[in-house]
């Protein structure tokens, strides 16, 4: 089951990155010094480590950075393995009549001050841009549980909002714009961008506050609104496509990455192939 758990986890990240998604990284717009190639390899080094049976999530999250940093000099990932240990975990603690959106609940409960203090390290370690001081530094001993320290967090940070939700979004919102769009088109590249214009819509994105402030992330989902809104009305998304690659010029050109809107891309992805190895 690890073999096709790895295959699942790379699967998703590949996914995420060869969608063009605009202010993101992908294979059709590289960006914000990085390539997609950093990606790529970034996904084929967190896939074996991850998928491992009997890591708690804290461990999954340690192993999932590490790995990355064996190959990139670069944070290209530490978003999305946050968001994929705890789908991990659940994935082997599942019952067989359960579903997973149960099981990620049950998970995210018995989150310890062990995975905490694993995180922690972690986040630590892969040292993403806007890391500041809050009241659970992470950088200092953790005092909490992880999901506590999530809860705390999760009214300035997208990937805490899905622990401290249960993934409601990825499960709810973030599938649902995402399986429209594969039933429309045909393709999961379309599937992707409607979910990353969703979120982003939805959720002004929390990498931009830390960088630029909320107004600014605020600014940015309103524009994503307007593109979420004209996919959903289209018929022909190609025709969409001039538009939404300049804006994504704009966002590069003004070093705005809304990266932790595709970490939640790459969540609804590694969680419909999660399903579907069940």
């Amino acid at each position: 089951m690890s073999g096709a758990l790895a295959q699942a986890i790379e699967s998703a990240c590949r996914g995420e990155v060869t969608a063009f998604k605009p202010g993101n990284v992908s294979l059709a717009s590289g960006g914000h010094g990085m390539s997609a190639e950093q990606f790529l390899l970034s996904a084929q080094a967190i896939a074996a480590p991850m998928a491992e049976m009997g890591l708690s999530v804290g461990e999954r999250i340690l192993v999932g950075v590490k790995a990355t940093q064996k190959v990139v000099d670069c944070n290209t990932n530490l978003g999305i393995i946050l968001l994929f240990s705890p789908l991990i975990t659940a994935f082997y603690r599942k019952m067989p009549a359960q579903s997973l959106q149960n099981s990620i609940q049950i998970t995210l409960n018995n989150l310890t001050l062990g995975d905490a203090e694993a995180a922690f390290t972690a986040i630590a370690l892969a040292n993403p841009g806007g890391l500041g001081e809050t009241q659970h530094d992470v950088r200092q001993k953790a005092r909490i549980t992880l999901l506590e320290a999530m809860m705390e967090a999760a009214s300035r940070d997208t990937i805490a909002q899905a622990y401290s939700s249960g993934y409601d979004w990825q499960f709810g919102r973030g599938c649902q714009s995402f399986n429209e769009a594969l039933r429309r088109w045909g393709d999961e590249s379309w599937g992707v961008l409607a979910c990353y214009l969703a979120v982003l819509a939805e959720y002004p994105d929390s990498h931009i506050a830390r960088k630029y402030g909320p107004e600014k992330a605020r600014a940015i989902s309103e524009v994503a609104t307007h593109w979420r809104d004209a996919l959903g009305r289209t018929s022909d998304p190609q025709s969409l496509l001039p538009g939404l690659m300049e804006w994504d010029k704009e966002l590069k050109r003004e070093g705005i990455n809304p990266g932790t809107s595709a970490d939640s891309c790459a969540a609804v992805l590694l969680i419909k192939r999660l399903e579907a190895l069940h």
